[in-house]
């Protein structure tokens, strides 16, 4: 009985002891691990920067590098291209002042974007959308105070289903309707102006995306080339 009572806490020492060491060496892992991850991060950073500085003195593109990425052509080709939050970012301080805005501008207005899930109609644009919506025959569809697209009915036309899908589908849609938009340029990261309905009438719209948000740059359709029912069929379709 004596040498029972002595082996069981030397047992019960042993697998703490073990218990102890599986502990640390999973502590020692998991930090070196993160540690790789960070420096991976880090090093991954360091290397796409210095490839945009590559292709910035290449191509002589002058915005600053943290606004581009690097893309690849369909023949291997690398390129610069404005990052698509920047882009969302701009057109949206665009759409709020409707007018060319400054960097000051688009940092400010970025603050004061719908940050709902849903399809938001910009404030100059909630009548033309409206009058598209009932040109079309569709009255299951209103927007509220807000500025989102609403209703109040689950017995939607099965032609407007995919409009109806995208209330709730987890993203944030910015439809303006204003035939142009401002971007930033790919060589220079200035603020243009993109026309594109002025370019080309028959075009319906622009979009722009970046993680949840989509803008949609609608044409106001001045010349009347296209019916609203082509429209809001593209709009649904994006």
């Amino acid at each position: 009985m004596k040498n029972k009572k002595i082996i069981i806490p030397v047992v019960i020492l042993v697998i703490v002891a073990i218990a102890l060491i599986i502990v640390t060496i999973y502590k020692v892992t998991n930090k070196e691990q993160n540690g790789n991850a960070i420096n991976s991060d880090i090093e991954n950073t360091i290397q796409t920067e210095e490839k945009v500085e590559e292709i910035k003195n290449e191509t002589g593109a002058t915005a600053d590098t943290n606004i581009y990425q690097v893309e690849k052509e369909y023949d291997g080709r690398e390129v610069l291209e404005i990052k698509p939050s920047v882009q969302v970012q701009t057109v949206w301080a665009g759409i709020v002042k409707q007018a060319m805005p400054t960097i000051e501008e688009i940092n400010e207005s970025w603050e004061k974007a719908p940050n709902k899930s849903g399809v938001w109609i910009s404030e100059n644009s909630r009548s033309g959308f409206q009058e598209i919506l009932n040109n079309v025959g569709v009255t299951e569809f209103t927007i509220d105070e807000q500025g989102y697209l609403t209703t109040k009915t689950k017995n939607i036309n099965k032609d407007y289903e995919k409009l109806y899908e995208k209330l709730s589908d987890g993203k944030t849609y910015i439809i303006d309707i204003s035939g142009t938009c401002y971007v930033r340029d790919d060589m220079t990261g200035e603020v243009v102006e993109y026309p594109f309905e002025q370019m080309d009438p028959y075009q319906i719209y622009e979009p722009y995306s970046s993680e949840n948000y989509v803008i949609i740059e609608v044409t106001t359709n001045k010349a009347k080339k296209l019916t609203d029912s082509e429209i809001l069929e593209s709009i649904m379709n994006i």
